[in-house]
């Protein structure tokens, strides 16, 4: 084989492997940026998570408390009513 040869067939392995090379560099990439991607959607989603977390400690509380002042006013609807039909039945 002649040296002439020997080197153009070396010339396009590294053309090949240069290309793969190339190929694989940009699949890294973008695996990398997919997976900073990724982070930050886990990340909002955390968050989202925690804000609706605390809202419904928050909404717990608020029924609880409309339901104390709905007893509150029930019963207190309730005697009024008691009164006056007590009145009137004397």
């Amino acid at each position: 084989m002649s040296l002439y040869l020997c080197l153009q067939q070396l010339n396009n392995n590294l053309a090949e492997l240069t290309a793969k090379f190339e190929k694989a560099t940009a699949d890294k990439l973008k695996c990398q940026q997919e997976a900073e991607a990724t982070t930050l959607t886990i990340n909002l989603a955390n968050r989202l998570v925690g804000g609706l977390a605390s809202e419904n400690v928050r909404w717990a509380e608020a029924v609880a408390g409309f339901k104390e002042q709905v007893l509150g006013e029930n019963l207190a609807f309730e005697v009024v009513l008691g009164i006056d039909v007590a009145l009137r039945c004397c």
